[in-house]
């Protein structure tokens, strides 16, 4: 995919929720490489910390030795579509971060389908995939 995390960078620094809310904390990308969100961590003011996770790291359908809840934040970009079940894997990358004082969060599409709320996302008339993170909204 290359650097589609360096270009979402630079839309998402200039959204105060990223800085506030959603990048807060202690957090996972899931497939991150070759261009992980880690590389951010100063950028955003509330990232403490962001791992990321790779094939050698194991099946990210599982995440095998990340304990439940033990994540502020989960951000994938282009690998939930590479997952055997992506909803099995989803609801356990869900399962990772910490929800206690706010539910999961997701917003996911694929390339010409229509969004959750029956839209399609669209970028200078192409269709645009995104994912969002997930975790609890900063306190």
């Amino acid at each position: 995919m290359g650097a589609e995390q360096s270009k979402a960078a630079k839309r998402r620094f200039a959204d105060g929720a990223f800085h506030l809310r959603y990048f807060a904390g202690h957090g996972m990308d899931i497939g991150g490489k070759p261009d992980p969100l880690g590389r951010y961590v100063r950028a955003f003011a509330r990232m403490l910390s962001c791992r990321t996770w790779d094939l050698e790291d194991g099946d990210a359908q599982f995440l095998a030795g990340v304990p439940h809840a033990s994540l502020d934040f989960v951000h994938s970009s282009h690998c939930l579509e590479h997952l055997r079940d992506p909803q099995e894997g989803l609801s356990g990358w869900c399962g990772r971060a910490d929800t206690s004082s706010s539910p999961c969060r997701t917003r996911t599409c694929t390339s010409g389908a229509a969004d959750r709320d029956g839209t399609t996302p669209t970028t200078s008339g192409r269709s645009a995939c995104t994912s969002g993170p997930v975790g609890r909204p900063s306190r």
